[in-house]
């Protein structure tokens, strides 16, 4: 009896009907949508251990942390080490996720309000879009690129109205994060597909461990027993599951359902980031954000039931 209630189908638990549940999982939609939820504590929680611990810790320094993790997590499961061939996309995917992302974006944010955070997560779906057809060889149809650019341009929108119409000086380091995790994504959903989604992010984690621990150790005296608590626990959650556990379903999910195509869920999470903002941060959520969040979701929707993208093939 009590084995029938806990490790039934879990499907069942959910109360989902099996063919939607089976449909969300076996598309990546549902790993996706689980790595934006957790990826939306990303932006707030760097503003406020940015000014703390400065942007080289608040960014490297969550990755040096994930690194320790993702080492051990390879030890226990016994897995084998990824073949050279192989370095190069880890490479990839270790510097424009877990040091450029993280580093520009803390550095940013050091100066510009949280709601500029949103330019970044906008421009990721599209970022994420032009690195899949560039070096994944992924062709999305028409209808795709007009839903993605139609979400990028209210995004955009969005953010330049509610900031004040102005960008600041941080809003070019905004645009590097974009462009390294653009790359990042790309790598990453191609290399899971033969090496496995978490595998990939740890031994990433690994193989950029040097530069990460090498940049916090020269700012080590911003890490000061001192800080806030609040400033502690955000570089926490930064280091456990901004740079690890989520990235484990984000990339399972680029890997099954098309780089191009799952990375649009990076719209709805412009929006997601909203409420995390207003509790951490005092943001007010306005009507503008609601009436945005919606157009973005329809923009979102548009692109997932989009037939998943062609691949070109190998010259």
């Amino acid at each position: 009896m009590i084995s029938g209630v806990f490790f039934r189908n879990p499907r069942e638990r959910l109360g989902l009907p099996n063919p939607i549940l089976s449909g969300l999982c076996k598309g990546g939609i549902l790993w996706g949508l689980l790595a934006v939820l957790a990826f939306s504590l990303t932006v707030p929680l760097t503003r406020i251990a940015a000014p703390i611990f400065g942007g080289v810790v608040a960014g490297l320094g969550r990755a040096a942390l994930a690194a320790m993790f993702a080492g051990a997590f390879l030890v226990a499961t016994s897995q084998p080490r990824p073949a050279l061939r192989d370095l190069p996309a880890l490479m990839a995917v270790g510097l424009g996720l877990f040091v450029g992302y993280p580093l520009f974006l803390s550095l940013g944010l050091e100066t510009v309000p949280s709601i500029h955070g949103a330019v970044t997560s906008g421009l990721l779906p599209l970022a994420t879009a032009v690195a899949a057809t560039a070096s994944a060889g992924e062709r999305p149809p028409l209808m795709f690129w007009i839903g993605t650019l139609s979400g990028v341009l209210v995004v955009l929108t969005f953010a330049i109205t509610q900031g004040g119409g102005t960008i600041g000086p941080g809003d070019a380091w905004l645009l590097c994060a974009v462009g390294s995790a653009g790359v990042g994504n790309s790598s990453g959903g191609l290399i899971a597909r033969k090496i496995g989604g978490w595998q990939t992010i740890c031994w990433a984690l690994l193989v950029v461990s040097p530069i990460t621990f090498g940049a916090v150790l020269q700012d080590s005296a911003r890490l000061t027993l001192h800080a806030p608590f609040a400033a502690w626990m955000s570089l926490l959650y930064l280091g456990t599951v901004s740079s690890l556990l989520a990235f484990f379903a984000w990339v399972k999910g680029l890997s099954i359902g098309g780089i191009a195509r799952i990375g649009q869920l990076q719209l709805i999470q412009t929006f997601t980031i909203l409420p995390f903002s207003a509790i951490l941060l005092g943001e007010p959520i306005t009507y503008a954000s609601l009436i945005a969040s919606l157009a973005v979701l329809s923009c979102a929707i548009l692109c997932l039931r989009t037939r998943r993208a062609t691949v070109r093939p190998p010259l």
